[in-house]
């Protein structure tokens, strides 16, 4: 499955269509001959590289699980591309299989029941341990849906269709009865040894639940969702809110990456994902608990993407999203119409 990417995600670099044509290819070229034949090689994207006279380019980073076990890695791409090597290890979902004891539950505006129900809250599966954040509101026809990764609803197919599904997660019920608002509708499946291009899954809310297209915040009403699902490019400033770690900000590192994520099913290769760091990467921008988590523009909280697993490149922490287009278009791919993001205030 090749890179969903554009030139219009690299303007800042003023590229010419031949030059992105040759970047593209490069990447290609690598995934070909690195990422489909060495183990050890957990990742290929494409980030930024500043040189040492200040100047930034767009380079093929290829992450190496372990330096010394090789595979070579060329300086240059057949047509010219820089192509850099970082130290890094297969992704995890950041999904939680249950609250470690002693862990504080529905003690945050994240972990707690909000209604209307907004996006970036916790929520899981019925009469599961397993706990995760709820990306976004969906729309197929009439009906509308609450969208997360598969491994937070489905548990990579563990979980029936028709269950119900809770917000927040039943862990995070410290007190009282879980409110079920949706039922386990349409799963994109993720199969061991084989690859996916979005880790996703959509409940059918109940006709009843009321719904805010926003997403919550530290302390504060949740903001309204922007309208325009925006591309990711390297050094966007993007924003989440998750159910582990809440509101946080971060910058795209690398977009259009090939990585190995570690499922409970088995190893599954994801293309075209989002790389995400928060600051200078010391701190997290997501956490166990966090997947499914809504990841917006800074500006505008338009939609660009939703977080599935996270993990370290060159000992900084560094999470991973889906594009949100890709989420869209995998969805449609095995439910009976088109899902579509609801962007607008429940009527």
């Amino acid at each position: 499955m090749k890179p969903d990417l554009n030139l219009a995600q690299f303007s800042q670099f003023s590229l010419t269509q031949a030059q992105f044509d040759a970047l593209r290819s490069d990447y290609e070229e690598q995934v070909d001959e690195l990422f489909a034949k060495y183990r050890n090689v957990t990742s290929v994207g494409i980030g930024v590289h500043t040189g040492h006279d200040g100047a930034s380019l767009p380079a093929i980073v290829v992450t190496l699980e372990d330096p010394k076990l090789g595979p070579p890695v060329p300086q240059r791409g057949r047509h010219g591309t820089l192509v850099v090597t970082e130290i890094g290890g297969v992704v995890a979902p950041h999904a939680l299989e249950f609250a470690e004891p002693g862990t504080e539950v529905g003690q945050t505006p994240y972990q707690r029941m909000q209604y209307p129900v907004p996006c970036g809250v916790s929520t899981g599966p019925s009469g599961q341990n397993n706990i995760g954040t709820l990306g976004y509101h969906a729309r197929m026809g009439k009906k509308k849906y609450l969208l997360s990764n598969n491994h937070v609803l489905s548990r990579c197919g563990r979980v029936a269709i028709g269950t119900p599904v809770t917000q927040p997660a039943e862990a995070d019920m410290e007190h009282g009865s879980p409110r079920s608002v949706a039922t386990l509708s349409y799963v994109v499946p993720l199969t061991r040894n084989e690859t996916a291009t979005a880790d996703a899954a959509i409940a059918e809310y109940g006709d009843k639940i009321k719904l805010a297209a926003a997403v919550q915040r530290d302390g504060a009403e949740p903001v309204p969702l922007g309208t325009c699902i925006v591309l990711a490019e390297p050094n966007l400033n993007v924003v989440k809110s998750g159910r582990t770690t809440g509101f946080t900000e971060g910058t795209v590192v690398k977009i259009g990456c090939t990585v190995r994520v570690g499922y409970w099913c088995g190893e599954v290769t994801m293309t075209d994902v989002i790389e995400i760091m928060r600051g200078d990467g010391s701190d997290k921008f997501s956490d166990a608990g966090d997947s499914g988590a809504p990841v917006t523009t800074e500006e505008g909280n338009d939609p660009v993407g939703m977080l599935f697993g996270g993990g370290t490149r060159n000992g900084k922490q560094v999470s991973h999203a889906n594009p949100i287009h890709r989420v869209l278009t995998a969805l449609s791919a095995v439910t009976p119409g088109p899902v579509t993001l609801l962007l607008e205030a429940d009527d």
